[in-house]
């Protein structure tokens, strides 16, 4: 052992957003190492076998890459990516490798998507385009209201909203509308950004829905179902603020959330599951007495969860049942910040 010293953090390497392929025998991951001569950080798309082995880099030097999703028939991975100066849009590359091929057309660029069940459709969200046109610009009449917002804001904030990408023909749909937008940026205490989550069927996404646009309002949000075919959507609780991280049941129609257990964000976060007939559900992890940390995922047998919580001064997974007293996994000293589970039910983590 030796002291850590400060060239030691240039060659640290984070790993993000891992998942199993369908068949459970595979983990995608990205891999995000420090460029301090271009002052960035640089993604790549590596994967990597549940038996061993070294991983292997699957797609390098595109920018922002994030999100790698599998396929439902694991033969290949989407993910979002930029290219030069363009905004980001969610590319996918055989599983085999290869090279990468552009699947949406976003002209504001796409922030969060998700395969349906049967691989036919990518969910997908992005922003409104602008409110108004160049000529409004270049007259001045591009007057707004600043709410309490980015100090940056040059213009109105805009709304994000739900598309449908068909796989094949590579056409898309716009899916919700108005002035209400899918959450776009980070909570201010507790929750995060999540992908719109397909139900097992694929009639139904739900997803976090803030009131507005605007960045101060991320406290201001509630989980809500749009049925995938008629764009009608379904009020779920009656909660008005700080509903997160919606995510359907790999079966049945149950959903589960993060919202406080007590009468605000600062006080631990819970997983309430409730389901499509709407009602604010049940708090399942309410005698585990801890904050959940944004991360959860459901078992594949439907009936509990796996969540990193907060534990004295670390973390810790948690197996949480539909019912009765989640309890912890023994890892040691290890302190998990993100973890995933298979369709087989094993389980990989960052720590």
């Amino acid at each position: 052992m030796r002291p850590i010293h400060l060239k030691d953090f240039r060659s640290l390497v984070k790993f993000a957003s891992l998942e199993f392929s369908p068949g459970g025998g595979r983990i995608v991951f990205v891999a995000i190492r420090p460029d301090l001569v271009h002052n960035r950080y640089d993604r790549t798309l590596m994967v990597v076998s549940t038996s061993g082995g070294a991983p292997r880099a699957l797609v390098r030097g595109m920018r922002h890459l994030k999100m790698p999703r599998w396929s439902p028939d694991g033969s290949q991975i989407a993910f979002i990516a930029s290219v030069d100066r363009q905004k980001p849009e969610i590319y996918s590359v055989s599983a085999l490798g290869g090279t990468p091929h552009r699947m949406s057309n976003a002209p504001q660029g796409v922030q969060q998507f998700a395969w349906s069940p049967n691989g036919r459709t990518i969910a997908y969200v992005t922003p409104d385009g602008p409110k108004l046109g160049k000529w409004a610009r270049l007259t001045h009449h591009d007057l707004f209201s600043i709410h309490d917002d980015d100090y940056q804001i040059t213009k109105a904030p805009v709304p994000s909203h739900i598309w449908l990408l068909s796989v094949r023909h590579g056409t898309a749909r716009q899916l919700t509308f108005g002035p209400t937008s899918v959450l776009e940026n980070a909570p201010p205490f507790a929750g995060s950004i999540t992908a719109p989550a397909w139900s097992a069927d694929g009639h139904w996404l739900v997803f976090t829905r803030q009131i507005d646009a605007d960045d101060s309002d991320t406290d201001r949000t509630t989980i809500v179902a749009v049925n995938v075919k008629t764009g009608k959507v379904r009020v779920l609780t009656s909660h008005p603020t700080y509903e997160y991280t919606p995510a359907f049941a790999p079966k049945g129609d149950a959903i589960a959330y993060l919202y406080p257990h007590g009468p605000g964000p600062v006080s631990d976060m819970d997983i309430f599951v409730t389901s499509l007939a709407g009602g604010n559900g049940h708090d399942v992890s309410a005698d585990l007495d801890r904050d959940v940390a944004t991360t959860y995922a459901w078992l594949p047998d439907a009936r509990g969860l796996v969540a990193v919580a907060n534990d004295h001064v670390g973390t810790k997974i948690f197996v949480q049942p539909l019912h009765g007293r989640g309890y912890p996994l023994v890892l040691g000293r290890l302190n998990p910040t993100r973890v995933a589970v298979s369709a087989q039910g094993k389980l990989a983590f960052v720590a």
